[in-house]
């Protein structure tokens, strides 16, 4: 892909995505994103590394 982008959306929105309260208890309001490809891309980029 080569390119950062950038993305805003309303809070009460990313909270309602992630399933929990806005209250500004627990939820600090953001979250981060790296996009892939396909399935297996994902698999590798949330796979632990290696402990060789």
């Amino acid at each position: 892909m080569g390119r950062t982008w950038l993305a805003l959306y309303p809070r009460q929105d990313l909270a309602a995505d992630a399933g929990v309260d806005d209250d500004g208890g627990a939820f600090p309001g953001f979250s981060l994103a790296h996009s892939v490809r396909s399935p297996q891309e994902v698999d590798g980029r949330v796979a632990p590394p290696s402990l060789c």
